[in-house]
């Protein structure tokens, strides 16, 4: 108990340790991130202020450069003018009016008519004669001041065209000075730079590196990118975190450099509060912990004579306990012992009562055995005698399709000899063809019934025969033209595609399919047309898809009686039997033959509109020899 005790503690404050770690790691780096972000920030507003004094200094120069002395050419009251904008300002050192040449004409530095030497810079003269606009130079040694100074030349306008060139000199002091008015600590190392990283301020030893670049590091990052912050030396070898930032305006640049060590020791001071923090709580907790285990223990360590007593069946008195759980647990051993009791009688009697119901069951079983027995026969006979009816009736149909043959195959010929024989009365040869037609009608009812009851009971077998679908196709149009001649109707073939010269399948009943749907297409439309669409597609090797379509344009099926119709001895409506006549027994052969040869018959109908009967049959191509399966026979039949 006390050793899953100490595992427990460890577990919960393994989370806490691990936590408070996580949290000193965290603090860390966020006060790296925020101290980074501070230093570039406090960079910023840095530059910001440099951006400031130059464009204070670029103000004084463009108000001189309006002076009326320079457009009435005394260039003798614009110097004092000029020494005492220079004085009051505080914010340069000398001021400089230069022709186009880069000839100095006017040096605030020198008394006036001192003869004064050309400027060093003559190309920044150039640009703002080129230019028209203020134009901010580079670090470079003074002609007059022999020292490192910047200049911001501005142009002077007289009559509309540019005379002068008037530039001001600002030293390095001025930038120490304004480094020095932020008041940032006195270990931070910042400098100011021109746009080629040359120094042109630094609060830490100026005089030793104005005029110099910057430390390499920090030169290579500022070419990098506008801003940012990296580990550097400086130039004279301190390790610092430096942050910097270029001006968009002047494209000068101010960096800040923090040394690490005081860097370092700010974060190593909060992390140690933090840290000591952490573990005075552990501690505290672990101490409290300790207590609590010991109590909890002690507590359960009771239970155990009483829980070993109630196993055997003994009544033991349970011991006094502090802890509240285990107070339950103890209440929990009293009321198991009355419950166990309890169950053993129920047990008892629940064993008594199955037995019951076992024997219950089994003559439940035997029972249901026998009544089983007895249906199984039953349904067997009745399947014998449905066997036995299906064969007779297979037989009745057999022989009365034969004794009903011979009858009708005597009253169509001797009608047909009839109506051959001339000099019959008008009414005798009508009668003659009304006999003609009703025994056709007849024996083809009669054939429709004995093939539907030879597929019923599977005793319809296709032929595999070669056959020439050309032909077929021919003979079907030409039995079908004279009943649609009969009504006007407009019988027609469209061959989609090239249909091969032999196939392999059975063409009397593939005949019989079509003659079904052709007759049906042109019993049902009353004017219009009846057209049979073809065409042959490959499928798989030595076979293609044979495609056959019956369109009409007649009365059209509704959509609820499309599965109706297929079934025997059914046909849309009362109606249609009334008025069209049939069995309703050709779409039912239809339908089994089409799946006995493995193909799909459709339908899409409108009513009122016409039909379409679709079958799709995958038929062999026959063997080399036989017949090309790429010839194809160029006459339409029926088209």
């Amino acid at each position: 108990m006390r050793r899953l005790l100490a595992l427990s503690l460890l577990a919960c404050l393994l989370p806490g340790v691990l936590g408070g770690a996580l949290l000193l790691l965290y603090q860390y780096r966020q006060g790296q991130q925020q101290l980074e972000d501070s230093t570039l920030q406090t960079a910023r507003a840095l530059m910001q202020a440099v951006d400031y004094h130059l464009m204070r200094v670029q103000a004084i120069a463009q108000v001189l450069a309006t002076s009326d002395a320079l457009a009435a050419g005394d260039l003798a009251r614009f110097h004092r003018q000029a020494s005492q904008a220079v004085a009051l300002s505080g914010l340069a050192t000398n001021i400089v009016l230069s022709d186009e040449s880069g000839q100095q004409l006017v040096n605030t530095a020198r008394e006036f008519g001192t003869s004064l030497p050309r400027r060093v810079d003559p190309q920044l003269v150039q640009r703002v004669f080129a230019t028209g606009e203020p134009v901010l130079s580079d670090v470079f040694i003074g002609g007059v001041l022999k020292r490192a100074v910047v200049g911001l030349d501005v142009p002077v306008r007289i009559n509309g065209r540019i005379a002068y060139s008037l530039g001001i000199g600002i030293l390095s002091q001025h930038f120490n000075a304004l480094l020095a008015a932020q008041r940032l600590p006195a270990d931070w190392v910042v400098g100011v730079f021109d746009s080629v990283g040359t120094t042109i301020g630094r609060s830490h030893a100026p005089e030793q590196f104005v005029g110099r670049k910057a430390s390499p590091d920090l030169l290579q990052a500022m070419g990098r990118a506008p801003e940012g912050v990296l580990h550097a030396r400086t130039i004279e070898g301190i390790e610092v975190l430096s942050a910097y930032t270029r001006s968009p305006v002047t494209r000068w640049q101010v960096a800040i450099g923090i040394p690490r060590q005081a860097l370092a020791a700010g974060l190593y001071r909060s992390m140690a509060l933090l840290g000591l923090g952490l573990v005075a709580l552990l501690g505290t907790g672990l101490v409290i912990a300790r207590l609590a285990g010991d109590r909890i223990a002690r507590s359960f360590e009771a239970l155990t004579a009483p829980a070993a007593a109630l196993g055997r069946g003994e009544a033991v008195p349970v011991p006094q306990v502090h802890v509240r759980e285990a107070a339950e647990v103890a209440a929990a051993l009293v009321r198991a012992g009355a419950l166990l009791s309890q169950r053993d009688a129920a047990l008892a009697a629940d064993m008594a009562e199955k037995v019951r119901l076992n024997q219950e069951l089994d003559a439940h079983r035997h029972h249901l055995e026998a009544l089983v027995a007895r249906r199984t026969a039953e349904l067997e006979q009745a399947r014998l005698a449905a066997e036995a009816a299906s064969q007779a009736k297979s037989g009745f149909l057999a022989h009365m399709s034969h004794e009903l043959r011979t009858p009708l195959n005597a009253v169509i010929g001797f009608s047909q000899l009839l109506q051959h024989q001339g000099g019959l009365p008008p009414d005798a040869a009508r009668f003659a063809g009304h006999i003609h037609d009703a025994g056709e009608q007849l024996l083809a009812l009669v054939n429709d019934v004995l093939d539907l009851s030879r597929i019923e009971a599977g005793e319809m077998v296709l032929e595999q025969v070669d056959f020439e679908p050309a032909p077929l196709l021919e003979g079907v149009l030409t039995m079908v033209r004279p009943l649609s001649d009969a009504k006007g109707l407009a019988l027609s073939a469209d061959f989609v595609s090239e249909l091969p010269l032999r196939l392999l399948g059975d063409p009397l009943r593939l005949r019989q399919v079509l003659l079904n749907l052709l007759g049906n297409a042109v019993k049902f439309t009353a004017a219009g047309s009846v057209t049979l669409r073809v065409w042959v597609r490959p499928h798989e090797a030595g076979q293609v898809l044979l495609q056959l379509e019956v369109a009409d344009t007649g009365i059209g099926i509704a959509e609820e009686q499309h599965a109706r119709i297929f079934e025997p001895f059914t046909q849309a409506d009362s109606s249609t039997t009334r008025r069209y006549g049939g069995t309703g027994l050709g779409l039912s052969i239809v339908r089994h033959l089409v799946r006995m040869m493995g193909g799909q018959l459709t339908l899409q109908s409108i009513p009122g509109t016409g039909s379409t009967f679709g079958v799709t049959l995958a038929l062999a191509l026959p063997q080399a020899g036989s017949g090309s399966a790429t010839d194809v026979w160029a006459h339409r039949p029926g088209g």
